[in-house]
């Protein structure tokens, strides 16, 4: 029921959210109880030196020199930022505070809303 992921360290991996079924435009999908690809999106940090990307849309996401903030430019969407390691104590966003999740296995997320260009920072203990 699982699938392994290999990623190498300090990866920042793009993904749409879980319960999206289609990429098929929501306009095309005859079926209600089928989800279509909306205006989310997801992007999984890994531990490291991180390492920045360019995602299927466009949109850039870029690692601050200090390994602790981002910056994502592109395209406007609803941004999950999962965190693989545990995640940090404390997010901004373009300087406005975001609450940690936690999932049952301890690791962090945040969602906000990207425009133009956001600037994500975090803060953990011990660094």
């Amino acid at each position: 029921d699982a699938l392994p992921i290999y990623v190498r360290e300090g990866a920042i991996v793009p993904k749409i959210p879980d319960d999206v079924m289609t990429l098929v435009p929501p306009a095309e999908v005859k079926d209600s109880k089928v989800k279509a690809l909306d205006d989310r999106r997801v992007y999984e940090i890994y531990p490291g030196t991180l390492r920045g990307i360019t995602d299927f849309e466009g949109r850039t996401v870029t690692p601050g020199v200090d390994g602790k903030s981002l910056t994502i430019g592109g395209k406007a969407a609803r941004v999950t930022l999962r965190w693989r390691f545990g995640g940090p104590e404390s997010v901004t966003a373009n300087g406005q505070r975001v609450e940690v999740q936690r999932g049952a296995d301890g690791a962090g997320w945040v969602e906000f809303a990207h425009g133009e260009s956001s600037r994500v920072t975090w803060w953990r203990r011990g660094g």
